[in-house]
C-alpha cells in the first residue's frame, strides 16, 4: 500500500493498531512517541482484510483541531482528575498550606505556591516540571 497522506500509525487505550490519517497537508512534528492524541469526533473505520489497520481519517482542514498532549494516556487522565478538583488553587502544591496569599504557576496557571521556597520545592523535587505542560493543553481544551 502506498501512502500518500500524513498518517501515524496509532495505539488506543485497549492496544489496538489504527492508523490516523490527515487529508490534508498537515505537519506531523508535532506529534511524538509516547504522547496522547484527542481527537474530537473521531471515528474509526475497521478494514476487513487480514493485516489491514482500522482507520481514522482526519477530513481536511479539521487537523489543526486534533490536540497533542505531551503525556501517556495514563498521566493525561490523572491530571485531568486533578484539575477536576476543587479548591487545589487555594492550597499550596507543596506544603499543603491553606491560608495566606498564593502565587499560581506562570505556565499551566494550575498550580498554587504560597513562596518562591515552595515553588522551587514543588517544580524540581514534586515534578511539576514534567507535569506542567499536559496540566497546560488540558486547561486549553477546558477538559
Amino acid at each position: 500500500m502506498t501512502i500518500t497522506k500524513p498518517t501515524l500509525i496509532v495505539t488506543d487505550r485497549t492496544g489496538v493498531d489504527f492508523a490516523l490519517l490527515f487529508e490534508d497537508g498537515i505537519s506531523l512534528k508535532r506529534f511524538r512517541k509516547g504522547y496522547t492524541i484527542v481527537a474530537a469526533n473521531a471515528r474509526r473505520t475497521d478494514r476487513e482484510g487480514e493485516g489491514k489497520k482500522a482507520v481514522v481519517r482526519i477530513p481536511a482542514g479539521q487537523g489543526g483541531d486534533v490536540k497533542v498532549v505531551p503525556g501517556s494516556l495514563e498521566r493525561v487522565t490523572e491530571l485531568g482528575i486533578v484539575l477536576d478538583t476543587e479548591g487545589l488553587d487555594r492550597k499550596c502544591a507543596a506544603c499543603g498550606k491553606t491560608e495566606g496569599t498564593f502565587m499560581k504557576c506562570t505556565g499551566c496557571g494550575f498550580a498554587a505556591y504560597c513562596g518562591k521556597d515552595c515553588q522551587v520545592t514543588g517544580w524540581a523535587e514534586l515534578d511539576h516540571k514534567s507535569n506542567c505542560k499536559v496540566l497546560k493543553v488540558l486547561q486549553d481544551m477546558s477538559i
